[in-house]
């Protein structure tokens, strides 16, 4: 109870006692923290200004209009003991009330506790709260702060301080970020914060960072990498104090190529998201994550140290660049070749490498770094080839840290990287000689040679000295009974070609570079006289390749001197032509050692085979030395020639004429001779041919050098294109009876025609490719006009599908025009464009009957005419009668029926004209097909097939129902020049039989753009050569585009279910019976599925079907 006063108020009707209420003289309150999700202190303090006696329970200490989250029971510290320690928290009224347990003195302040969690979120203008003290204070009474703030008011602190820098700026250095961070108030590490440092784009660190500086431990130490944000992650694990400058450093790794600086921002969440740009603070590395350009190499050069073939060589690269380079980086050097075997490769450090031979490749990889300004060195010896090799262009470049590729300069002349000098045959010495000892015709004769090669010479690899000019002299038959020496051991065999006069000789024996051969020759000089011979060597590996060419041997100019003999100086004969059954023009160079003279006679013998029968033949080009008309003998194969009446012939003299080739292949006659008859004896010499196509009756087989035939198609029912191509080995002149047949195209479904369209490639050859051997006449109807796009095909005659066929108009030459349609009965074809020149044109109009009463003038085109842009004037006689037709333009497009009309008075009689029109004509590029025999006929109208030219058809064939295995196709060219028929090495027309069917069904739920991936693993295909994949897609709700992948490869459709209703039941097929090839597609791996856009899988769109799926496909597999 409450001590009282008792007073006492006089009224009228007496005395009434009086009450005062008791006040409060200190009533405070206050918080200890207002950080977000931080712990919060509320004190409250009252003092009464009259003692409070505690003789009841009811006696209670209300505190309302409190804003704090508070238990039921919360606990109340105080170190008074008025109060109970506990007290009732009511979160309806925001209301705390708690029970005073002991008398309270007026003087004494009660001060108490209750403690709270901050929101995370901003709480201002909080309400003031009230005490009251039940039953005893009359009103609440407002509480009072110092310094305003009123529980719980929270405020929400920021980061103002958020600077970023970096360490360098060289692309794949590590670089050391250091971020700055303060904010303006405390942030609890209760409320769980995140802070997110974004767009650092190009760099490429570890999932979990390291983190270092003095406010590395409010974030434990530890930050995370968010690779798919390029942004970096850190949890506030410490309380970030106000005002205190935090800085933090991580480091990563720089992209390997240039960048600007990217945005950066900080991003941090407490009652908010909060965005902010980071500050990037410029120093003399730049801004955060600029990476510098302009990288390249300030040297790069390559040398070697040896040229000489065979010599062992030593290869130096030398490089520089201008910014370090880091073991994230490599270098590459390329050009070099795959012959080049490397040995005692010297990296200088820290480099080590790799060289791929097959790419020609040298991978240089960096252990450390390398510094920017330092020449680095990496050589290797080699040996070099035995051959000779131009100087090679070689490359660097750097991955990792990309420095561009460029050409490393290389040292000149015989220091040329890869330069390779031809190997020669030793003139230092006077090894090198030759010397004979007998200048007598028919008598004995020894050679000497001495020689040695620059390079060394291996036995097993085929290795051939020829030693050429031996003219006039006869060797035994066993050229090695006639060799003797020290190095006759060393050579394995020997051949003497009398034809050419040359000495060949293979090695049998290793030789090394500059090893000297010595030897001697026991030959036969002839018996006519010559004059000394250069004698020429030359050596050919034809193994290894090792060349060197013909050289000169030192010798006396008097060597294989033959006195007394008379010969030919020249005397040598080729032919024209190698073509069967051509025209052969075989001219004949000579030149007598003494002159020839009037009356004369030289003699060609050992022409024999060639076709001309036996006659005079005049001589192409007889000139002043012989007479115009030679005498031929077919049986003898000979021809004479006369030397003309006053004439001499003692210098170089050149005669031709023609003879008729056989039809059919000859070899090279080996046997021709010359003679002459004089008063000095000329003995038969044989001639010099020249080799294959120019010696005299070489004559080749036409036949083709190139064939293929492929199919596009090995599924039955389905549409084939067989593509074949052809090549001839020589010209051949295109006759109006040159067709080409292609057969053993069995097994199609195709029937026979006379007309079936085919692709040429070229295009523009098409015009020379048709099924019938004249040009067809092209012209108009009155139902077939040329404003219609239509042409009538006059003379062509037959059946089958002319729609598809290209069409090439003689005036337009090479450019094609489709055929869309035809119409056999009235011959018209409609084309998809008109051709550029004009068709259908009126040359001129012949006057058959003059009539009578017109007038001269411009004539008029008749109506209904079809024809256009036809002009002219009409010419009439006194009598009105028209004597002539004068065209000024010739218009275009003039059928039968269209007329023209000229001007009359009073016309009594008409007049009767006869047009001429232009002669068009046009190609089809077509093919006649027999079903039965497989057989594809097209005639050729060109000019000729070329020997240079490939020639490539197609033709769509429609593959029959029954499976068969491949046919042999056989290709053949009926023309006057024979030709045989040859099989193509490719078979083509298979057809398989698809015994195993298998589907999946791929489905996606609406808002899904992608469906189940499905597979088809464990199908028994194992041995199919080809799989069939078709998909359909179910008639649900519409779709604008459909991506489908199948295999790893996209394939996308529009509108793909535009054919179907929106039926649960009905399917659109999307793709049919797409063909892969057996290891193309591995079943236990691929996977096939269906892919909607973003924007389509988003939308609202009703599922017919009602099984939740927005998509279905059903994917079927043939094997």
């Amino acid at each position: 109870m409450i001590e009282r006063t008792m007073l006492y108020v006089e009224t009228m009707n007496g005395l009434i006692p009086y009450v005062s209420s008791p006040q409060f003289t200190v009533r405070s309150v206050s918080q200890n923290s207002s950080v977000p999700c931080d712990d919060n202190t509320i004190t409250i303090s009252l003092q009464m200004d009259q003692n409070i006696l505690k003789c009841s329970t009811d006696a209670e200490l209300i505190i309302s209009s409190l804003e704090v989250d508070l238990p039921a029971q919360p606990a109340i510290v105080s170190s008074s003991s008025y109060i109970a320690n506990s007290g009732l928290w009511n979160s309806m009224t925001r209301s705390l009330t708690v029970s005073i347990t002991e008398s309270w003195t007026a003087s004494q302040t009660l001060v108490f506790s209750v403690s709270t969690v901050n929101p995370h979120y901003p709480q201002s203008n909080v309400s003031q709260p009230m005490v009251t003290i039940k039953d005893y204070t009359a009103f609440p009474t407002a509480l009072q702060s110092p310094d305003g703030i009123y529980p719980t008011s929270v405020a929400i602190p920021g980061i103002v301080l958020s600077n970023i820098v970096q360490s360098t700026s060289i692309p794949g250095a590590q670089n050391m970020l250091t971020v700055t961070l303060m904010s303006n108030l405390t942030i609890s590490n209760k409320c769980g914060t995140i802070l997110t440092i974004s767009g650092l784009s190009g760099i490429c660190p570890s999932s979990v960072i390291d983190l270092s500086g003095n406010g590395s431990s409010i974030f434990g130490g530890k930050a995370h990498w968010m690779n798919a944000s390029n942004a970096v992650t850190m949890t506030i694990s410490e309380s970030m104090m106000a005002n205190v400058i935090y800085q933090i450093s991580f480091t990563v790794l720089n992209p390997s190529t240039p960048q600007p600086s990217p945005r950066i921002l900080l991003q941090y969440f407490l009652y908010q998201p909060i965005t902010q740009n980071m500050t990037k603070v410029m120093t003399s590395a730049g801004a955060a994550l600029e990476i510098t350009g302009n990288l390249k190499f300030n040297v790069a050069t390559v040398t070697q140290t040896e040229a000489a073939a065979g010599s062992t060589n030593k290869i130096t690269f030398t490089f520089q660049t201008n910014v370090p380079l880091y073991s994230m980086a490599s270098l590459t050097i390329s050009g070099l070749k795959s012959d080049h075997a490397l040995e005692s490769v010297q990296y200088q450090a820290p480099l080590n490498g790799e060289f791929n031979s097959q790419a020609g490749l040298l991978v240089l990889n960096i252990s450390s770094s390398l510094s920017e300004g330092v020449n680095y060195t990496v050589s290797f010896n080699m040996v070099n080839p035995r051959q000779a090799r131009l100087p090679q262009r070689v490359f660097i470049e750097s991955g990792g840290v990309i420095l561009p590729k460029v050409e490393m300069t290389p040292a000149t002349g015989d220091l040329a990287p890869f330069v390779v000098l031809p190997p020669y045959f030793n003139t230092s010495s006077a090894s090198q000689n030759v010397h004979n000892s007998s200048t007598k015709p028919g008598q004995l004769n020894s050679l000497s040679l001495s020689f040695s090669a620059s390079v060394k010479l291996i036995a097993n690899e085929s290795v051939w000295f020829s030693v050429t000019n031996l003219h006039g002299v006869k060797l035994a038959s066993q050229v090695a009974d006639s060799v003797s020496g020290p190095s006759m051991d060393k050579f394995s065999k020997w051949i003497w070609n009398s034809t050419n006069s040359t000495l060949s000789f293979q090695l049998g024996q290793d030789l090394n570079a500059f090893e000297v051969l010595d030897f001697s020759l026991q030959l036969t000089n002839g018996v006519y006289g010559q004059d000394g011979q250069q004698l020429y060597l030359q050596v050919f590996s034809y193994g290894s390749g090792v060349f060197i060419p013909y050289t000169p041997l030192q010798s006396d100019p008097n060597l294989l001197l033959i006195e007394s003999s008379v010969s030919f100086l020249e005397k040598s004969i080729g032919q024209s032509s190698w073509l069967p059954g051509a025209t052969n023009t075989l001219s004949v160079t000579l030149k007598p050692e003494f002159p020839l003279k009037q009356g004369d006679s030289v003699t060609v013998h050992g022409l024999l085979g060639f076709q001309r029968n036996d006659g005079i033949l005049t001589l192409l080009n007889a000139g002043p030395g012989f007479e115009p008309n030679a005498t031929w003998s077919r049986s003898a194969g000979r021809v004479i020639l006369t030397v003309a009446e006053n004439s001499e012939i003692s210098n170089t003299t050149e005669v031709s004429f023609d003879l008729q080739n056989p039809l059919y292949p000859h070899a090279c006659l080996e046997n021709i001779q010359i003679s002459a008859t004089s008063n000095v004896p000329y003995l038969k010499a044989p001639m010099s041919t020249g080799p294959d196509k120019s010696c005299p009756l070489y004559i080749v087989a036409a036949g083709f050098s190139n064939l293929s035939i492929s199919s596009s198609s090995i599924v039955a029912d389905t549409t084939n294109d067989v593509s074949i191509m052809f090549q001839t080995n020589m010209n051949i002149f295109a006759y109006s009876s040159t067709t080409i047949s292609v057969q053993g195209l069995i097994g199609t479904a195709t029937p026979s025609q006379d007309f079936i369209p085919v692709t040429v490639d070229p295009v523009s050859l098409g015009k020379d490719f048709a099924p019938q051997a004249e040009l067809i006449e092209v012209g108009f109807a009155p139902s077939c006009t040329l404003s219609n796009q239509q042409v009538v095909l006059t003379n062509l005659n037959g059946n089958g599908t002319l729609k598809g066929a290209n069409m090439y108009f003689t005036c337009q030459k090479q450019t094609p025009i489709q055929i869309s349609a035809y119409d056999w009965a009235s011959k018209c074809a409609n084309l998809s464009s008109l051709p550029s020149c004009t068709l259908g044109q009126v040359e001129y109009v012949t006057v058959v009957d003059g009539g009578l009463g017109y007038l001269s003038g411009p004539f008029e085109v008749a109506s209904g005419s079809q024809v256009s842009g036809l002009s002219g004037n009409c010419t009439v006689n006194t009598a009105g009668a028209i004597t002539g037709i004068v065209i000024i333009t010739k218009g275009q497009g003039f059928s039968p029926g269209d007329k023209i009309v000229c001007p009359g008075n009073n016309i009594t009689r008409p007049a009767v004209f006869q047009y001429t029109t232009s002669n068009d004509t046009a190609s089809v590029s077509a093919a006649k097909w027999n079903q039965d025999f497989g057989r594809l006929e097209l005639n050729y109208l060109g000019e000729a097939l070329e020997e240079s030219m490939q020639y490539k058809f197609s033709v769509s064939l429609l593959n029959g129902i029954r499976p068969q295995a491949a046919q042999t196709a056989s290709i053949s060219i009926q023309s006057p020049v024979p030709f045989g028929t040859q099989t193509f090495q490719q078979k083509a027309m298979e057809i398989l039989q698809f015994a195993s069917v298998y589907t999946r069904a791929s489905t996606a739920a609406p808002n899904t753009a992608e469906s189940t991936q499905v597979l088809f693993k464990g199908m028994q295909c194992q041995q199919s050569s080809v799989y069939l994949i078709s998909a359909d897609v179910q008639c649900n709700t519409p779709i604008s585009t459909l991506s489908l992948m199948m295999n790893g490869e996209t394939t996308t459709v529009n509108n793909p279910l535009q054919s179907c209703s929106t039926y649960c039941t009905q399917y659109a097929r999307v793709v049919d019976r797409k063909q892969y090839s057996y290891g193309s597609l591995n079943l236990d791996t691929a996977a096939f599925y269906g892919i909607l856009n973003t924007t389509q899988a988003s939308e609202s769109m009703v599922d017919v079907c009602g099984n939740k799926e927005r998509l279905k496909i059903i994917f079927t597999l043939e094997c």
